[in-house]
């Protein structure tokens, strides 16, 4: 790639918006909305050819669930630990139910290098209720075990809501008792399902200050005695940060199922499509700069916390749901982008 240009250091890509689940707080609202044809197999090795070339520190393969598409995964994470030697290390999200010995042993094999496991709760029914499904605690708690038991780095991410919070000191010591190695929590996304579905369950933002101090204290507590990796995450601090990058610099590229590049999976706005052009072909065309353009800063000006995210509620197009404004970098004229393009059309 351009030399004089830096690389995207992270990448991810949606495999597809399928889902074994109905999640009561799915942001994309996977296993419901359908806008396009999703990427075949055959473009999955293409892709996987041009993050050969990109060389990222981290590729990511998120949903939906991505193990619906297991095998073609176990192709796409061995072409490219084999491609980059290693350099880039190629991460997976799941909700575990169709995790066996099998696939754990494939995962392992294929050179993945971290599995994070969405765990919601200590006890059956509160991760069954948010996750609407009964049995899939158990089933969580299974993967968590199998891919321990081959080898693998295992992540759980915790998804903070008020019936489930005051289970997360449970939930953490079930988690170093299972050999996980990162217990990861970030605010809930009130968006998609979870606006739909989870009022009355929305912490509020002193619920979040004292949830953020307590996990920070246990970090430390993790660290000193060489334990379980806690970390606090907050969606929204790639946005605030965007707007004091001089350079306009963009770290990350996200692909969605449908192809199309995105900056933020939070903003209603793609530049382009991977059946259009090759990644690096828009990188050097604008994307790796591309906070810097007006309309960019506009529109992630309008999240500044958590509870901004469904842009939706101030009219604009809600992502996933609807299909977002593309400006394609390399076909189109940004300059005639308007403003009101961002809003739905009632």
């Amino acid at each position: 790639m351009n030399c004089n240009v830096p690389k995207p250091l992270i990448m991810s890509i949606d495999v597809t918006y399928k889902c074994t689940m109905r999640c009561l707080h799915c942001f994309n609202g996977s296993n419901e909305n359908e806008l396009e044809s999703e990427l075949t197999d055959e473009e999955l090795l293409y892709l996987a050819d041009q993050i050969i070339d990109i060389m990222p520190n981290v590729i990511c393969f998120c949903g939906g669930e991505p193990l619906i598409r297991r095998e073609i995964l176990y192709l796409c994470c061995e072409k490219i630990v084999k491609g980059t030697n290693g350099y880039t290390k190629v991460n997976i999200v799941t909700n575990g139910e169709l995790v066996n010995n099998e696939v754990a042993r494939n995962l392992r094999k294929a050179g993945f290098n971290l599995i994070q496991v969405s765990l919601d709760g200590a006890k059956p029914e509160t991760h069954d209720w948010l996750r609407n499904k009964i049995g899939s605690f158990n089933k969580a708690v299974n993967a968590i075990k199998c891919l321990v038991e081959a080898g693998l780095y295992v992540g759980v991410a915790f998804t903070p809501t008020l019936r489930n919070i005051p289970e997360i000191d449970e939930a953490i010591k079930l988690c170093e008792q299972l050999g996980v190695c990162e217990f990861r929590v970030q605010p809930l996304m009130v968006m998609g399902r979870a606006k739909r579905n989870l009022n009355g369950y929305i912490p509020t933002y002193r619920d979040y200050q004292i949830l953020a101090t307590k996990l920070k204290w246990l970090q430390l507590q993790q660290i000193a005695k060489k334990g379980m990796n806690v970390e606090w995450g907050d969606p929204v601090d790639h946005l605030i940060r965007s707007n004091y990058r001089e350079s306009g610099y963009n770290p990350f590229i996200g692909i969605d199922a449908y192809g199309y590049l995105r900056i933020s999976p939070y903003l209603p706005l793609t530049f382009g499509n991977i059946r259009r052009h090759r990644i690096l072909e828009y990188w050097n065309s604008g994307l790796s700069n591309v906070w810097n353009l007006p309309i960019v800063k506009w529109i992630s000006k309008q999240i500044r916390a958590t509870e901004d995210l469904d842009l939706s509620s101030k009219g604009f197009k809600e992502v996933y749901w609807e299909k977002s404004v593309d400006i394609d970098l390399i076909e189109d004229d940004i300059s005639e982008v308007k403003p009101e393009q961002f809003f739905a059309k009632n």
